[in-house]
């Protein structure tokens, strides 16, 4: 699920029903939400639910840069040293 949400807000899909119909679409993100070309795309309810139990502001919109900052905080980038 956070896969799916993460293309979401890469991609500016604002709308949880239109993500569905996207990752049940494009075969790259069926791909990187790891689905089978047999398996199914959770329902669009299924992302509403989720995201109303766990915050009642909008997950994608205030969760997921969070989570991408602490990503990147946590595994900073290498820096390359010039020989």
């Amino acid at each position: 699920m956070l896969r799916m949400l993460l293309v979401g807000y890469c991609f500016g899909i604002r709308s949880e029903r239109r993500l569905c119909e996207e990752v049940n679409l494009n075969l790259a993100y069926r791909w990187f939400c790891r689905l089978g070309l047999e398996d199914s795309v959770p329902a669009a309810s299924f992302l509403v639910g989720n995201a109303a139990v766990s915050s009642p502001v909008s997950c994608r919109r205030h969760k997921i840069p969070h989570y991408v900052g602490s990503l990147s905080r946590a595994n900073p980038a290498p820096v390359c040293d010039s020989p």
